[in-house]
């Protein structure tokens, strides 16, 4: 059942259905144990009305009259039968109505004691009592009555009839509202449904209307997944745009040294290995850009501290040579919200421009206020605040002496662009330089 409509309302139904189960056995147990006690207390105001009747006969014995004050107890087959027995559970007077039917077993009470019985066919009452002669002795009888069960079955029948006629009715009734409410209550789904299908379908780049607010986090959550794939298609077509544009300078360049026939092999050679190298720097530059995920909607952070460790480790026995010793000042709590590889890739580029251009000393730094916060620092000779703009251009170093290719200072300026940050270029406290990436939260 793929439904969830289908699934809310089949669940639904089961419960009602269960719930008025419940409730009708209960209404019909309590209506059957209400019935039952009703008829106890009128078998026992016969009892009552028998006793009154009663005479004395002589030395003071109970002697109950002929004609009998309820009329059943007179007519044969009324339903509705008396009899007196003894200590000995001897018969010693029975109605009229007795005559015919079948005998009804009742086992005789102590004086004063109460049983109402419900047996099969017979719904009985027997009353023990005590009857005191002439000399004051008592004499122990039991006075029993009993009536035919078929009327309490026939009104019980009916009872049950009426209870579930109006039970399924309202179950019924429920349901519909059920039904209703339920297409009422999923009727925001069903429009996020049609829209995406919009969006789909290229009617609508976003998500527009205003959703309930137990549905807001999935359609902002929606929203910027679409907004970081519009953003991905066009962060590859400027990478393409761009590399295009980078290339088509150092191609027309070698295109006109090999048509050139004046041209001697070394100095073409030369030449080409230096605009290869050039090519090279900007595929390598565009591929970064263009590999970069940007920051990630749904996730989990990444823990900043790791991926340092990670890259100090690698770092230091790279330059070994050199003594160089990282710092790390930041804790477990700090986390970055985006891919493990671009931290892993800004991180990297920074790290690494500390090392080869520091003596011995660079120190990494990570806050967490309102965003991201790292700072890479060194002891080296630092950038001069009239280069700082120039060498975040890709391909420009300042120091030809260190091997490189000029494009990891850009790389990380781009990448914190990506993430709607920004890299700034400043001097470290040991007069060397010192990169500040911000990352917004």
């Amino acid at each position: 059942m793929n439904s969830l409509h289908a699934r809310l309302l089949v669940a639904a139904s089961l419960v009602l259905a269960a719930f008025l189960g419940v409730t009708a056995v209960a209404l019909e147990r309590a209506y059957r144990d209400a019935l039952l006690a009703n008829l106890g207390d009128k078998l026992q105001s016969h009892v009552y009305t028998l006793l009154a009747a009663a005479e004395e006969a002589e030395g003071g014995r109970m002697r109950l009259p002929r004609s009998l004050p309820d009329p059943r107890l007179n007519r044969p087959g009324s339903g509705l039968l008396a009899w007196v027995l003894d200590e000995g559970g001897k018969t010693v007077w029975r109605s009229p109505s007795l005559l015919g039917a079948p005998p009804v077993q009742a086992p005789p009470q102590p004086p004063g004691r109460r049983l109402f019985r419900s047996l099969p066919k017979w719904l009985l009452l027997s009353q023990g009592i005590a009857w005191e002669d002439d000399a004051g002795r008592p004499w122990p009888f039991t006075i029993v009555v009993a009536q035919e069960r078929a009327p309490f079955e026939r009104g019980l029948g009916r009872f049950r009839t009426t209870l579930w006629r109006w039970l399924g009715g309202l179950a019924a009734g429920l349901l519909l509202v059920q039904l209703l409410l339920l297409r009422w209550g999923l009727a925001p789904l069903r429009e996020l449904i049609e829209a995406l299908g919009q969006v789909r379908k290229g009617e609508r780049t976003r998500i527009d209307k205003r959703p309930p607010r137990e549905l807001q986090p999935l359609v902002e959550a929606l929203n910027a997944l679409l907004e970081q794939g519009r953003a991905t298609v066009t962060r590859y077509r400027h990478a393409l745009d761009d590399l295009a544009h980078s290339l088509k300078t150092p191609l027309a360049h070698l295109q006109s040294l090999a048509e050139d026939e004046t041209v001697e092999c070394r100095r073409l050679r030369a030449t080409m290995q230096e605009e290869v190298g050039r090519m090279e720097n900007t595929v390598q530059h565009q591929l970064a850009r263009a590999a970069a995920s940007g920051k990630r909607v749904l996730g989990e952070p990444v823990a900043v501290v790791e991926v340092a460790r990670r890259l100090a480790a690698a770092l230091e026995k790279v330059y070994r040579a050199k003594g160089i010793a990282i710092e790390l000042q930041l804790d477990d709590s700090v986390r970055f919200q985006g891919d493990p590889e671009d931290l892993m890739e800004l991180l990297g580029n920074l790290l690494d421009n500390a090392c080869k251009y520091g003596r011995r000393r660079v120190r990494l730094t990570a806050t967490e206020a309102e965003g991201l916060q790292l700072v890479v620092e060194d002891d080296g000779a630092g950038i001069p605040e009239a280069e700082r703009e120039r060498v975040l251009q890709r391909g420009v170093r300042i120091d030809e002496r260190q091997p490189g290719q000029g494009v990891g200072l850009a790389t990380a300026s781009d990448l914190a662009r990506l993430y709607g940050g920004r890299l700034e270029l400043g001097e470290s406290r040991w007069g060397g330089a010192r990169v500040v990436v911000w990352l917004p939260a």
